[in-house]
């Protein structure tokens, strides 16, 4: 019994050391959870986009009151959530042209938590690089 003792013994530092020495994720959970999108995705050009979302905790309860920041097309812009965890902000296309856009949108809360989310817009009349040479090819 007592060397069954001394096994399992030596056994489970030998393991403790073994696990301690996998290295650990440098990876957090968001605070909060954050869904947004644009309400109509793609839009023609000259059409003003419109971008929705809502924060919720991690039990899925809105949150309100918290500071958005979106970035979007060289541009930051402030926001709010309402009592139900939502925003909303539409965008003025004159600046912008077709395209795909990258949107990132920051959440902080008052006591420091953050959410962060990502989505893209497309707008309508873009023409990548190869269809523009293609065309200037089937011209010649």
């Amino acid at each position: 019994m007592n060397r069954f003792f001394v096994i399992f013994t030596i056994f489970t530092i030998g393991l403790m050391f073994s696990l301690s020495s996998i290295p650990t994720s440098e990876a957090k959970l968001w605070d909060y959870i954050m869904d947004v999108e644009f309400v109509k995705n793609p839009i023609p050009k000259g059409e003003n986009p419109i971008l929705i979302g809502t924060i919720v905790d991690h039990a899925y309860l809105p949150i309100s009151g918290i500071d958005v920041k979106i970035l979007f097309g060289g541009e930051s812009y402030i926001l709010k959530s309402d009592e139900h965890g939502e925003f909303g902000k539409q965008f003025d296309s004159d600046q912008l042209k077709p395209r795909i856009y990258s949107v990132q949108v920051f959440a902080t809360s008052d006591d420091g938590k953050k959410s962060m989310a990502r989505t893209t817009l497309e707008i309508e009349g873009h023409v990548g690089k190869d269809a523009k040479y293609e065309r200037q090819l089937e011209s010649m």
